[in-house]
């Protein structure tokens, strides 16, 4: 099996070199189309099989999509007509078996189109049988017309041998809104390009991050928001636990285009990090070739605050404990954000208590009361 190395996540600017942020390099197996997801189609959705010609650029860049093209993957089309709001998602759900990974690199292309004033959720959840050992690779192009509004929802949680790439690319026109919630909860390294192009006027993007890296994993991630339009807005929100050995690297771009006055982007980053040996990188940048607009950027890294710790452990719990809560907080709060009941609770569980996201903040505003621990 030969492999080949390539350049993805590319930084839009690149920063100094030493600092080794501006991209990652992968080494892939020829690809080959993955088995079929389960999914569950609502009315109002048609789907079909086809060419993903002219589509939009890609977070994680073209060489990686012109993988796909060298290895004629088969482009997955759902289009939902104009001014249709279908009452269910569309779900799927993809668990790679074992032998998926024989020879090749398991390859899936879907594109979403969404005619003008329309709306649709489209949720994707990603597994792998335990044994699995290999990497896949993911490409979604989105294009969405005047109006129109997609929420979509990308769970990936892979066996700890198994690495993904997961690549979106997107277009968005005047009035045309887009959420994404991204999880990653699982797998071995995990690659993520996102880039969007807010073309038309007003059109909006949000982006909510939840991960947890753990064991010797890494994540490499590159969001790119690029406000064309006039008076566009994103806002990219990430939160995430680091613990063991693990390596993460968030690459938030905000690319401020000339001609897109009254444009506003904004990207903010909180990592909790659980233990001493976790390697943690995170670049906002922020690009600006237009005088009438606004760019925000923040992060917050770092252990809890010794007065949390030090208030919750006089409570009689473990700081192995105190960490895991806070931990569980940061992923539910994300989870919760999912537009979709059955997915929403499968990933929270049934035995999940809502607690933990509520003590942690009131824990961080020393609201917690005195008898909290006690029911």
């Amino acid at each position: 099996m030969v492999k080949k190395e390539i350049r993805i996540n590319q930084l839009p600017a690149y920063t100094y070199g030493w600092l080794g942020m501006n991209e990652t390099s992968v080494s892939l197996p020829p690809l080959a189309e993955a088995p079929a997801p389960k999914t569950d189609l609502s009315a109002g959705v048609t789907s079909s099989v086809g060419s993903a010609a002219r589509d939009p650029k890609t977070g994680s860049g073209d060489v990686f999509t012109a993988l796909f093209t060298e290895a004629g993957i088969p482009a997955d089309i759902y289009e939902v007509p104009a001014g249709i709001s279908p009452k269910e998602p569309v779900r799927q759900k993809l668990r790679l078996p074992a032998n998926a990974f024989a020879e090749k690199a398991p390859a899936s292309l879907t594109k979403i189109m969404l005619g003008e004033g329309s709306s649709l959720t489209f949720l994707l959840d990603v597994t792998s049988a335990e044994s699995a050992e290999g990497i896949a690779a993911f490409e979604t192009y989105l294009c969405l017309e005047k109006g129109a509004h997609l929420s979509l929802v990308q769970v990936l949680r892979p066996g700890q041998k198994v690495s993904l790439i997961n690549d979106i690319g997107g277009q968005l026109a005047e009035g045309a809104k887009l959420d994404i919630v991204h999880l990653f909860l699982g797998g071995d390294h995990l690659y993520q390009g996102c880039r969007i192009d807010l073309l038309g006027t007003r059109s909006e993007l949000g982006i909510d991050i939840g991960y947890r890296v753990a064991g010797d994993g890494s994540l490499d991630m590159n969001y790119v928001a690029n406000h064309i339009g006039k008076k566009t807005r994103s806002l990219i929100l990430a939160s995430g636990i680091l613990q063991d050995r693990a390596r993460k690297l968030f690459r938030g771009t905000i690319d401020l285009k000339n001609g897109c006055a009254g444009a506003v982007g904004t990207e903010t980053e909180d990592v909790l990090l659980m233990d001493e040996d976790v390697v943690n990188q995170t670049i906002p940048l922020i690009l600006c070739a237009e005088e009438d607009v606004e760019g925000n950027h923040g992060a917050s890294i770092g252990r809890l605050d010794e007065s949390v710790l030090f208030y919750m452990q006089s409570r009689g719990m473990t700081q192995e404990a105190v960490y895991e809560m806070m931990a569980r907080a940061k992923i539910d709060a994300v989870i919760r954000k999912i537009p979709d009941d059955e997915m929403r609770n499968t990933l929270l569980g049934e035995d999940t208590n809502p607690r933990p996201a509520i003590c942690a903040e009131k824990i961080a505003a020393n609201e917690c009361p005195e008898t909290c621990l006690e029911s």
